[in-house]
């Protein structure tokens, strides 16, 4: 009785007067978020390397935008990953997915262990709507028409297995990830009342099977949150339609998505166009009708059309009960809002409320290191069918690695093993049709891909 007694006093403390609020837990702490999109660098490329214009990863960059969101007070940030598909992940010439190139994970690594250092959380958007806009001709050859990947389920399951569950194990746990969002404002692509504005759509079943299976993906490799960045609380909530929210576990399960795929907490973003039937300041999140927390994913800094300044736009959040706010944007470059039209108005909201945005939990990310490894090299890699592959080490490998040969749907052909002080190995495929292959390498939680061609 007394421990239950002192937990409720420490708690009360923490959170004076808002506990009505939905906060988001991480690492068995409340916060409220007093966030930033940081969405892109460069857009669509940032982690791996595009095949027209090289890497696109900048450290350097990265690094200066963690310091100054910490230095404002900023203490989550939400980026992209895949966009529209232009650097990842890597796809054959039939919109199979073959993995990401070692390159993206240390890219990857890198964001992620700065953010820590920085204790800033991150919520990193896997896809956008833009996946099915064409940006083909400026963009490269996988720069949007992804339509596939979510209507044709082999192609999803390569998706699933050869990219996501992957980077779901490498960062599961992590102390800085707070959350995966699967996709950014859906509905702009869904054959629904006021979406489907792009230049391939799909149907609203089709969306949530897709969601639903990456939101499964990642509750069975993790224990990290997943949400959905939706376009507007309209497609979010039961208040405004019968059918309102399409996110809900009511909503997944009529789609025919299993148990696992649901989501944490809801993600809204709010915008000029939405006045007046949704302002954040002006109801509480009781009014729409959710059964989890809220968070505003987006939020522009000032508007002409918003009846509210900015910092009146973060406290009411925070009194009206949602689980927080990301301002738009650090970087994005689309004049919808600048860093500077935020930065200090998130920093006084941190020195009014600190007890409510500061890190506290304590832990320390223990992350795979591939640029501490030797590097595999794989010859050559167009071949004749039953044709032997060489892996070559520049030196002896310290531990035993496996190696395993996948179709381009990523259906397991073929697997082998390399003992630990090998230098070379010699992996003779089987017989094979012509096409795309992947030989993976992989020790613990380092893993490479290299594509076979079988001429």
């Amino acid at each position: 009785m007394i421990r239950l007694e002192v937990r409720v006093v420490l708690l009360l403390s923490l959170f004076p007067v808002y506990m009505h609020a939905q906060y988001i837990q991480h690492k068995g702490i409340p916060y409220f978020l007093n966030g930033a999109n940081i969405p892109w660098n460069n857009f669509g490329w940032d982690f791996g390397t595009h095949e027209i214009w090289g890497a696109g990863y900048d450290s350097a960059y990265f690094e200066q935008v963690f310091t100054d969101l910490n230095a404002h007070g900023i203490n989550a940030a939400r980026f992209w990953i895949h966009c529209d598909g232009r650097g990842s992940p890597e796809f054959d010439k039939n919109g199979f997915v073959t993995g990401v190139e070692p390159r993206f994970w240390a890219d990857l690594d890198d964001l992620f262990a700065r953010a820590e250092a920085h204790q800033v959380l991150l919520i990193p958007t896997l896809w956008s709507f833009d996946m099915f806009k064409d940006y083909r001709d400026v963009a490269g050859t996988t720069a949007g028409l992804h339509k596939d990947l979510v209507t044709d389920p082999a192609k999803l399951q390569s998706y699933l297995d050869i990219a996501l569950t992957p980077m779901v194990q490498r960062y599961a746990g992590h102390c800085a990830l707070l959350a995966w969002e699967i996709i950014n404002e859906p509905e702009w692509s869904m054959e629904i009342s006021g979406g489907g504005k792009t230049a391939q759509t799909v149907s609203a079943q089709k969306m949530q099977r897709f969601v639903g299976a990456c939101a499964t993906v990642i509750h069975q490799h993790s224990p990290d949150k997943v949400t959905v960045g939706s376009a507007s609380l309209k497609w979010s909530s039961h208040a405004f339609s019968a059918v309102g929210n399409y996110w809900s576990n009511d909503a997944f399960r009529k789609a025919g998505v299993g148990p696992e795929g649901y989501l944490d907490f809801y993600t809204v973003h709010y915008f000029s166009w939405m006045e007046p039937w949704f302002n954040p300041t002006a109801r509480s999140v009781g009014d729409w009708q959710l059964d989890k927390p809220l968070l505003i994913g987006e939020s522009p800094p000032g508007c002409e059309r918003c009846p509210q300044t900015p910092a009146e736009m973060l406290e009411a959040t925070l009194l009206k009960g949602f689980a927080g706010n990301f301002f738009w944007s650090y970087g994005a470059g689309d004049r919808v809002g600048e860093f500077a039209d935020f930065r200090e108005i998130t920093q006084a909201f941190a020195n009014a409320y600190p007890t409510m945005l500061a890190w506290r939990h304590f832990c320390k990310s223990q992350m795979p290191q591939i640029a501490a490894l030797s590097t595999p090299k794989v010859f050559p890699t167009a071949l004749a069918s039953g044709q032997a592959v060489q892996i070559r080490w520049e030196q002896p490998t310290q531990e035993a690695f496996n190696v395993r040969l996948v179709s381009s749907t990523g259906q397991v052909l073929q697997t082998g093993s390399l003992s630990a002080n090998q230098q070379e190995y010699s992996f003779n495929p089987l017989p094979l049709a012509s096409g795309l292959y992947v030989l993976e390498i992989k020790k613990k939680n380092a893993i490479w891909r290299f594509r076979l061609m079988i001429r």
